[in-house]
């Protein structure tokens, strides 16, 4: 099953965050991964947010793989995700703060998921660019489910 994911990375060694993430999900949860080339993006962010946040620019890109685990559910899956994200370093922080690394769950093979917490295809990723773009670098004939 093809899992594709979106990663972005706005603190530190934006690069670095975003190959380590890479090869931990190589590592465990994805066989056979493509990677988009990396993509710069603006931070979307809430009212009343700092002003230096304005600043603090994405580097994103989207990766698809094959499952290694087929019996893994997706939300075994989204919590491998969330532990990688810590093990990167990422911080507990208000919604949209800057992040050392942020990992989503864009599609989960043909699969629409609509559960507490974990809704696929991504619902905005249709709205974000510094999504779509690198989607279609990797796989210019994929349809939303």
């Amino acid at each position: 099953m093809q899992i594709i994911l979106g990663l972005g990375s706005n603190l530190g060694d934006r690069e670095q965050n975003l190959r380590r993430a890479v090869a931990l999900v190589a590592a465990g949860l994805l066989d056979d991964i493509i990677k988009s080339g990396l993509h710069k993006s603006k931070p979307l962010l809430p009212e009343n947010a700092p002003a230096e946040w304005a600043g603090m620019e994405f580097l994103n890109m989207v990766i698809a793989g094959e499952l290694k685990h087929p019996e893994m559910t997706p939300h075994e899956f989204l919590q491998e995700i969330k532990d990688f994200e810590v093990a990167l370093g990422r911080q507990p922080a208000p919604h949209w703060a800057p992040r050392v690394i942020d990992i989503d769950i864009l599609a989960w093979g043909n699969e629409s998921i609509d559960l507490p917490g974990l809704k696929i295809p991504h619902p905005e990723m249709f709205k974000r660019e510094f999504v779509m773009q690198p989607l279609r670098e990797i796989l210019p004939g994929w349809r939303q489910p």
